[in-house]
């Protein structure tokens, strides 16, 4: 049998090489962690960026330019929650399918001299970053206004408002073949220049302004116009006359008959008046009477009750009525007993019988008159009263009237002459006549200065531009080279 010597050396290179083994396959294992993370970050960027481009151009559609700041300095905002109630685009989410912050992220646009810095600034979660656009009305346009070409700033100095310290993407790392990571496109323009002038165009009354590319030249002129305008005039009229209540205009002045009327009390009525005697006066009316006397005897019934009249005295019927009273009285009889047919003694029973008396009752009542007579001390009396009436007579030189006496006598009263102006009028200052001020529109000749405006324009011709992609959108060493950023993106497998 054959022995084989043992090794160190080959011991040694076997243990170093099964280290090396384990050592190379940790790193692998290192490596696809790595690139794991690196791809869910690639993948969260590429959200956000969507995101943002989306609110960029939402905006761009809703900042029209009757929205848009006038003045140089102003700012207009628009919060992500107002762009949800416009319904300028759905709700944007995160990775993790969680909603943006509506309130804290917006769109806000200042007015710059002749531009306009758009900053879109979202807030998702924990990443929170804006970019600013800036717009203008460029020849370029399809529209008002526009995007600013290859003029994409991420940073600016004026904020609307105070926001958060923006945080900067993170610059992606190398990853595997495997995996994905975004890009972001920077171009330079070279040897770009502008063309000549071009010949002005007409003049026109158009205002038009200078720009890069348009020259304008004004000049004012004088020109003849006219124009209605309203000028106060005056008119005059006279007085209308007229008088005061109850006066009457005759021969300029006004004048009415007053009516004066004193009154004073008939002369007292007679006492007496054919045998009739004054009770009483009112006014011009005397009232008397005259009372008679008759006398009638006091009447009595024939009968009152059960009694029969016998006599009347002082005013009383007397009458009389005859009245029977009986009672029971008891006495002893005796009565014989018999034994059979034989008497066989006496005794006494009680008995009653009834006994009557007659007496005489008075009654009395009053006598009565018969109608129309009245009982005065015990006679019957009638009396019969009888009125009459008469006019009383006035003082001299008064007259009757309503139950009194009157005098009239008639004066002459004299008012002033009240003088009133037409409707719209007023009296002048001296009062002597009516005057009013009305508008009456007159034409007017004059000269004014007009601006006339003419332009011509130029063209820019595009140099040559170079294109360049880098992991970072904040790549100094392009932006110091003269690069700037487009705002395109893309996706590069991982290599």
């Amino acid at each position: 049998m054959e022995e084989r010597n043992f090794s160190w050396t080959d011991l040694f290179i076997k243990v170093i090489l099964i280290i090396i083994f384990a050592l190379f396959t940790i790193w692998l294992l290192s490596l696809s962690n790595k690139g794991l993370s690196n791809s869910l970050s690639v993948l969260t960027d590429e959200i956000y960026m969507k995101n943002i481009e989306r609110m960029k151009e939402a905006g761009k559609e809703y900042f029209t330019t009757e929205r848009l700041p006038e003045k140089k300095g102003d700012i207009k905002i628009l919060t992500l929650e107002k762009m949800y109630d416009k319904k300028l685009l759905l709700e944007l989410k995160d990775k993790n399918g969680n909603s943006c912050s509506a309130k804290n992220s917006y769109i806000s646009v200042e007015k710059y001299e002749n531009e306009y810095q758009m900053k879109i600034y979202l807030e998702c979660g924990e990443q929170k970053d804006y970019i600013i656009v800036i717009m203008g009305c460029y020849d370029y346009c399809d529209t008002d206004i526009c995007e600013k070409k290859d003029t994409t700033e991420n940073i600016t100095n004026t904020d609307p408002k105070p926001t958060p310290t923006p945080i900067p993407t993170p610059t992606p790392k190398p990853t595997p073949d495997d995996n994905k990571y975004t890009e972001y496109e920077y171009k330079k323009t070279t040897g770009g220049y502008w063309t000549e002038y071009g010949s002005f165009s007409e003049w026109s009354k158009t205002a038009v302004s200078n720009t890069d590319y348009r020259q304008v030249e004004s000049k004012t002129v004088s020109e003849p116009y006219s124009y209605n305008t309203k000028v106060t005039d005056t008119r005059y009229s006279n007085f209308n006359i007229s008088c005061p209540a109850t006066y009457t205009l005759s021969n300029g002045k006004c004048v009415k008959t007053i009516t004066n009327t004193t009154t004073t009390s008939p002369n007292k009525c007679p006492s007496s008046y054919n045998g009739y005697t004054l009770v009483s006066q009112n006014g011009l009316t005397c009232n008397y009477s005259l009372t008679t006397t008759s006398t009638s005897a006091p009447i009595c019934a024939s009968k009152y009750g059960n009694g029969t009249y016998t006599s009347i005295s002082n005013f009383t019927c007397y009458y009389k009525e005859s009245i029977q009273s009986c009672q029971k009285v008891a006495y002893q009889e005796l009565v014989t007993k018999y034994c059979g047919s034989i008497p066989c003694g006496q005794y006494y029973e009680t008995k009653y019988k009834n006994v009557c008396s007659t007496s005489d009752k008075i009654t009395s009542t009053s006598a009565t008159c018969k109608s129309g007579y009245t009982n005065i001390n015990g006679i019957c009396t009638l009396k019969s009263t009888s009125s009459t009436t008469t006019s009383a007579t006035c003082p001299n030189g008064y007259s009757p009237a309503n139950n009194t006496c009157i005098k009239t006598t008639n004066s002459l009263s004299e008012a002033a002459v009240i003088k009133t102006c037409p409707s719209g009028y007023s009296k002048t200052s001296d009062n002597s006549r009516c005057y009013q001020n009305y508008e009456k529109t007159v034409t007017v000749n004059s000269t004014k200065n007009v601006i006339y405006y003419r332009y011509r324009t130029r063209e820019y011709v595009n140099g040559s531009e170079d294109s360049k992609w880098s992991r970072s959108n904040n790549d100094n060493s392009l932006l110091n080279a003269g690069y700037k950023l487009t705002g395109k993106t893309r996706t590069v497998s991982g290599k």
